[in-house]
């Protein structure tokens, strides 16, 4: 009754003690998904254009920020964008070296 609960099975995540409803799949490989990005952070931090490139061949849609600060109120924004959609990836990076690869010269 508290959570809002009416069939089951339900799923619900507490994440800074509020809770969020599980939509996705009911296999295994999408609930471990959901719940790796709702546990990890939200952008995956890219180290190297190799990281880049298996990245973006992993999916079928990666989202990349390329930021020269990742603390900047930009990338933190993108990162908060980030933790609100469950079924895209999101990456960002500061390295020149991707910034390069992809062709990137400013923020």
């Amino acid at each position: 009754e508290k959570y809002q609960v009416q069939g089951y099975p339900s799923l619900k995540f507490f994440k800074n003690g509020e809770p969020m409803e599980y939509g996705g799949g009911r296999t295994a490989d999408t609930i471990v998904s959901w719940l790796e990005k709702k546990t990890g952070p939200p952008a995956k931090a890219l180290t190297s254009v190799d990281d880049a490139k298996a990245t973006i061949d992993s999916k079928d849609v990666v989202v990349i920020g390329f930021f020269k600060d990742l603390e900047s109120a930009p990338a933190k924004a993108f990162e908060s964008a980030a933790d609100k959609l469950d079924d895209v990836t999101f990456a960002l990076t500061n390295k020149e070296d991707i910034m390069s690869e992809y062709k990137i010269s400013k923020d």
